[in-house]
């Protein structure tokens, strides 16, 4: 099987009503967390040019790239390193594992893992290994 990949960041994003790039979901574990990029963002240029997903990042892939976003009526710059980012399913369960994590509130524990794909049988078995072991497992019987 061909190995597909493409320079990016680990955003999901869609085109609003002005044509401009809307943050819709970030990746957990991906340059674009690890930046501080956040849903809702609005990248208006990548580098002093237009923003365009991909394109933005061809050849930029270990170079630093500085992103211009508007964050609740606010300009701000905010510099993310591109990476080779493997098709979908490898990013997807990159990111089910790195979301996995115990929130206590009220008194409480509750385990917490964000599934952005679940197309087959690896998403499953890595869904049971959180459950069952650290970060999702405190420790007691079930």
């Amino acid at each position: 099987m061909a190995r597909i990949s493409y320079p990016g960041i680990g955003i999901l994003s869609r085109l609003d009503m002005q044509d401009r790039s809307v943050i819709t979901g970030v990746i957990e574990g991906t340059p674009a967390q690890q930046a501080g990029l956040l849903a809702g963002d609005v990248i208006v240029f990548a580098d002093s040019a237009p923003f365009q997903p991909v394109q933005s990042f061809r050849d930029k892939i270990g170079k630093e790239v500085v992103l211009g976003l508007r964050r609740a009526g606010a300009f701000m710059q905010i510099s993310v390193t591109p990476v080779d980012i493997e098709a979908q399913q490898k990013c997807s369960w990159t990111a089910l594992k790195a979301s996995a994590r115990i929130i206590r509130a009220n008194g409480r524990s509750i385990g917490y893992a964000h599934v952005w794909c679940y197309a087959g049988s690896v998403y499953q078995r890595t869904l049971e290994h959180l459950l069952s072991q650290s970060p999702l497992n405190d420790g007691r019987p079930r």
